[in-house]
Formats: C-alpha cells, structure tokens, sequence
C-alpha cells in the first residue's frame, strides 16, 4: 500500500520484493522505469539501482583520483616529504595530458611508492600507523573497483498479480508487457500505451469504459472476457488479437469502423457495435516455405452481432459455446466411413468434426502425426475444435493436435501414449482426462496456459512438458520417477506431489517466479540442487493420501464460495440433492 504520486518512486521501494497485490490510490501515471544494474547478475532477477546521472558519475571518478593522492599523503606522514611520494603526485596529476604508455608507468611508480610505504609504515616504537577513518563530507571517497553496469528494464511490476489505482489515468508503453498481472483496478483510464499489456498470459480484467486512445497490440496475446468503451470511433492497430480465451462481451456504443487485425484469431460470444459502418478486411502474408506468395485472410469469429456482415467475420458458431456436448449422441452423426478405419490422419481428419468437436469411435486406436494440426497461416481443418472425445485411442502422434487454440476438454479413456508437442499452443485447454496415459513426449502441454485439471500417469515428465502453465498451481503425479530439465519452465506450479519421485533435475522448475513446494518419497534425497525449490516432505502413503484429500477440500471451498453468487436455482437444486441423501432434516436444512 503506497501513497507515493511519483511511480520511479514505486519502483524504487519495490526493488527486491515479490508483490501479489499493490494499491496505489494517488498514482496518475503508470509507465516503466530503467535502471542501471551490473553486468555480471543473472538477467533473471534484473533488481538494481535507479539511473545515477552522467554528471555525477564522472564527478565520482574524478573525486577519485584526487582522494588517491591524499590518501597516500595521510597514511604516511614521513614520507609526505620525500622525494618519491612528491614525483608520484606529480604523475599523478598529469595523467590526462600524457598518452596511454605514460598512464601505465605512472601506475607502476605508485605500486613502487605503495610497496615502499607498506614497509616503513611503522612508527620508532615498532606500532602500526593507523589509517585516518574516510570521510564522505571531506570529499574523500573509498577506493572501491568499478563494476560493468548496464541499463535494463525494472522487474519491480512483472510478478505482480493486482494492482488497485482508482486514480490511474495513463497507463504507458510496454509497461506490463509479459507479466503475470491478472486485473487491473481503475475507472479513470484514459491512454493505454502501445504494447501496455502484451503477452500479459494472465491479464483478464480492465475497465476501459472512459478509455481515450489505445495503442497498438495494448492486449495482444491476453486473456480479457469483457471489453466496454463508449468513446473510441475507430481502432485499426491490433489491439486486442490473439485473445486467449472466448471473449464473453464487447460492447462499444461509439464504435465505427474496425478491421479484423484489431481481433485476429478471436472468438467472441456477443459483439454490441450498432453503429459500426466498415470491417476493413486485411491479409498477412503466408511464411510457409511452399507458399511464400500467397498471402492469408485475417478473420475472427461471432457467433452474436448487431451490425452487417462484413468480409473476416466468420458468423458460424453454435450456442452455447461453453455447454460440453453429449458427444454419444455426436458418434451418431460421423459418416459410414469413420467406423471402418483404425487411424485417423490429417486426409480424413474432417471427417470426425461434428459441429466443431472431434469424436473418435471406439475402433479408431491410433491419431497419426499432425491429423488435427492447424495453425494461423493454412490448416486443413475446416471448422474450429472445442471438445474432444476418443473412446478407443490409445495412441497421439507428434503434433496430433499442434495449434488449436479453442479447445477446451480432450478425453481419452484408453490412451497410453502422447507424443511430442501433441497439445501444443492449446491456448484454451483446461481439462485433459486420460487415466491410462504412462507415457507423454516433449513439449506435450507446452503453451497450454490454462490447463489445471490433469488426469494422467505418465513415469517421467519431460523437457517443458508443462512450460508455460499459468493455471495449474496444484498438481499430483504419483507415478513420476523421473522430471527432467525445463518441464516445468516459467510455470506457476506452486505444489507437486510426486511420492515414487526418484530424480528431479537442477532445473526442473527454471525461471519459475515463486519456490514450489514438491513433495516427494525418502528415496530422493538430492533436492538442494533443484533450484526454485524451497521445501521438501517426505509422506508416507497414508499421508500423501490425506494431504491429498486436503488440498481437494480447500478447492471444493473456493468453487463453494463462486456458487454463493451464482443464481438461488443452483442451492434449490443442492437442497434436493441432500433431502434426497437424507443427510439432513428439513429444520437443519
């Protein structure tokens, strides 16, 4: 909680410290700040020390060599008069009118001068001469050894996860760009800066209601749900692409001509615009090796809408989005063909989309290398995945689902194997059910930034296996020996329950911004080498069992806790359900 107006003086007290939330009610201005740090600190933590002026530095150094001659003078008053210590002064203070061959023999003649006092700095009784203590007001100052320094961004806001301003009004360039901030707290923005909140993974809640201006990519790569303004006319600078999750509301009252780079790639719910006149549509060029002149669409999805149909936006989803389907009566509407098969690969792969979701029946066993792989420049899935239900697979190839960014459940009763990257870049992924799994590749759930209900049981967990995972905070792998390099790289990952663990590497958890807790069997016993590693309980079954049930508890509180907003049919319902149990009397009830 910090009352200070000026924010390089935020950064300043921040340096060092890790802060969840900050409230700042007088703040106005939000931007970034430099500062100057030795070169030779990992780039990791970049904490140091606010810019020092050019003026003063050299004014240091020159105070410097001044002192040098002084010092000299008072550690040896007997030598204040000889001839040595007056031709090392001499030399001393010509060093900027000689060349560099003299600078050098200047400083060897005061290493002599040095030598020779050392030996007879001792008074006639065989005492040592003590050093006058160095006073900083006298214009002396400590001889200390120059450290390379560089400028470099202040980290003080990155791990931030709210920040509360009521009376922020600018909001600056690149300011959060790649943080973990969630929400920001504030009804008087006015100008968002250019980048502000780029590949900010986490960030979902802003109220640009009074928003002025927004610069280019400001929310690109974000996670916002609802976006409100009643004052922007027109956008046109990629403001808010590549969300990463469905957009629930945008609602722009004064709205008027917009392109599809402002939402590349987005999926949104309801977009209110009725004033809107003009989509502009736009084309990138296509950087596949095979097709360097062919350029592709941009277009972004809506499944409601109150202005014309424009070119790039794609009107075609069905509603509800979030609803899973019931995805036996889905088997029912494959082709005749889908039930002759025992492979799915990317020739037929169309085939099992229905109604944008992918139901395999239970004689498809294997999905070969890059069946279902899309990505932003060409793909030949024609619709949109968001569920996906395998009865028989028991095997994913390499990439099988590489790219899809809508998909939000994949069930796999039967498989046993995933291969590298087969979910990579599943922006939206949060739930993978797949009980039989002991063996997943590199890079498997890699990007998969809001995947948190993990059902598998696989015996090593490889290289960025869960990189990137900004959701899952709690995890349980019982049957893991082994965690290699990177498989949890900039995680948030704040608990692993790992009881058969055997070997866990160094860097396990590299550049994770927190130290995890990992929990873990007696046979391991090496786990001061993993960094970002901060405890370690060696549980027995029983008691790996009951922190188990434990932490489960505490989860079932917090979702107990969002159902006490949700509508009065959901605690009606609860009611019957315990009536029905005969757990409780319709008094205690």
């Amino acid at each position: 909680y910090l009352f200070d107006t000026n924010i390089d003086k935020i950064h300043e007290k921040l340096q060092g410290f890790n802060v969840d939330i900050l409230i700042v009610p007088n703040l106005q201005v939000i931007q970034t700040c430099m500062i100057r740090q030795n070169n030779d600190l990992p780039q990791d933590n970049q904490l140091g020390w606010h810019m020092v002026q050019q003026e003063q530095e050299q004014q240091i150094i020159q105070d410097d060599e001044n002192s040098e001659i002084s010092i000299q003078s008072q550690r040896n008053p007997q030598l204040s008069n000889s001839d040595d210590l007056l031709e090392s002064s001499y030399e001393l203070q010509s060093e900027n009118e000689q060349s560099q061959n003299e600078e050098i023999s200047n400083q060897l003649s005061v290493q002599q001068i040095s030598s020779k006092e050392e030996q007879e700095n001792l008074t006639s009784d065989g005492n040592q001469i003590l050093e006058p203590e160095l006073n900083e007001q006298q214009g002396i100052q400590p001889q200390f050894e120059p450290q390379e320094q560089i400028l470099c961004q202040s980290q003080a806001l990155q791990n931030m996860r709210l920040l509360v301003g009521p009376k922020i009004q600018t909001i600056g360039d690149e300011c959060f760009q790649q943080s973990y901030i969630e929400k920001l707290i504030g009804n008087d923005v006015k100008f968002v800066g250019q980048k502000s909140f780029y590949d900010a993974k986490q960030f979902q809640q802003i109220n640009l209601t009074q928003t002025l201006q927004i610069g280019s990519n400001a929310f690109s790569n974000t996670k916002l749900k609802v976006i409100k303004n009643n004052i922007i006319e027109e956008l046109g600078q990629s403001q808010f692409s590549n969300l990463h999750t469905e957009v629930q509301l945008i609602k722009m009252k004064s709205l008027l001509k917009i392109s599809t780079m402002d939402f590349q790639n987005c999926v949104i719910k309801k977009f209110d615009a009725p004033l809107v006149e003009d989509v502009e549509a736009q084309t990138i060029l296509n950087l596949d090796k095979f097709d360097m002149d062919k350029s592709e669409d941009v277009t972004f999805y809506v499944c409601e809408k109150n202005f014309d149909d424009f070119d790039g936006v794609i009107n075609d989803y069905f509603e509800p989005l979030e609803v899973e389907p019931d995805y036996q009566l889905f088997l029912k509407f494959l082709p005749q063909q889908c039930f002759g098969c025992e492979s799915v690969s990317s020739k037929n792969a169309n085939d099992f989309v229905v109604n944008h979701v992918v139901v395999l029946p239970v004689n498809i066993k294997k999905v070969e290398e890059s069946a279902f792989k899309r990505n932003q420049k060409r793909s030949h899935i024609k619709q949109q995945i968001f569920y996906i239900f395998g009865a028989g697979v028991e095997f994913l190839g390499k990439e099988a689902f590489f790219d899809n960014t809508n998909i939000r459940k994949a069930i796999f009763p039967k498989l046993q194997h995933i291969s590298d990257r087969a979910f990579y870049k599943n922006e939206s992924l949060v739930t993978i059910i797949a009980p039989l799994c002991i063996q997943i590749g590199e890079s498997t759930f890699d990007c998969c930034y809001n995947l948190n209900a993990i059902k598998i049981a696989p015996s090593i967990l490889k290289q960025y296996v869960f990189a990137f995972n900004y959701a899952c905070l709690y995890l349980c792998l019982n049957q893991v020996k082994e965690v290699d390099a990177y498989a949890f790289y900039e995680a948030s990952i704040k608990t692993l329950i790992v009881e058969n663990c055997e070997y866990i590497h160094p860097k396990a958890f590299y550049k994770t911004d927190h130290k995890v807790n990992v929990l873990c069997s007696k046979k391991f016993r090496k786990i001061d080498e993993v960094e970002n590693c901060t405890q370690i309980y060696y549980f027995s079954n029983d008691e790996v069992r009951i922190y188990d049930y434990q932490a489960k508890l505490l989860q079932l509180q917090e979702i107990n806790q969002l159902l006490v907003v949700r509508p009065r049919m959901l605690w009606k319902r609860k009611l019957q359900v315990l009536k029905r149990w005969k757990k409780y009397d319709d008094q205690n009830l």
